[in-house]
């Protein structure tokens, strides 16, 4: 073999190992653009992952302001009708007081009447400031 044709043949060589290398580029390229696109499908799920738990929390709070006004509205039911039951026994016996002096007990019956009326009208002033109370327990 001559000194012509092993230059020759180590050319070819050469040849051959660059154009493997450009094929292994080629690889490394598409690789390189797989990890990419990879990597911003992993970026955009976080994205979305993070929306999902935004809008589920906001759901609870919604939830949650939603329970508080509930429990709210209830104890100021539970207040008022306390309130009015009392406000019912007393205003029935004022009443039967005013009834039983209207019936002819004399002087005792006035004056009785008299405390009853009073009685009466401070109940009246209760009941208002009771209904006042209420709008402002259920007032948001």
């Amino acid at each position: 073999m001559s000194q012509y044709q092993e230059l020759h043949g180590e050319n070819n060589d050469i040849a051959s190992v660059n154009a493997e290398t450009g094929k292994i580029d080629e690889v490394m390229d598409f690789i390189k653009d797989i990890t990419d696109e990879t990597l911003l499908l992993g970026l955009n799920a976080a994205i979305q992952a993070a929306k999902a738990i935004e809008v589920a929390l906001a759901i609870e709070i919604a939830k949650a302001t939603e329970a508080a006004k509930a429990i709210k509205e209830a104890n100021a039911a539970e207040q008022a009708n306390a309130i009015h039951a009392a406000r019912a026994v007393e205003a029935a016996t004022a009443i039967e007081v005013a009834k039983k002096s209207k019936a002819g007990l004399g002087l005792l019956g006035l004056v009785l009447g008299l405390g009853v009326a009073q009685k009466f009208r401070r109940h009246l002033t209760g009941l208002k400031e009771t209904q006042d109370k209420i709008t402002d327990l259920t007032t948001y």
